[in-house]
């Protein structure tokens, strides 16, 4: 299963969330704790999303048949 098409959505969905949460409310994060923890989750998703995108990069498999992708040499 490729990971990043289930950390790139979560990471979209959080970032919808923030967008949302900061124009609706005027004191959004209300406390420094709070802008803390939104950061952190914020970060650890980036890199997640990051970290699959990679592994889905580095392990898929070659196609070295010269299939539909391959370019048209003459």
């Amino acid at each position: 299963m490729h990971t990043w098409y289930v950390f790139g959505p979560i990471l979209v969905a959080w970032v919808v969330v923030l967008v949302i949460l900061g124009l609706t409310r005027e004191n959004f994060p209300a406390s420094p704790t709070s802008e803390r923890i939104a950061g952190a989750i914020s970060v650890i998703l980036v890199v997640l999303a990051i970290a699959s995108a990679v592994y889905q990069g580095a392990t898929e498999e070659k196609d070295e048949s010269g299939g539909e992708g391959a370019a048209l040499v003459r």
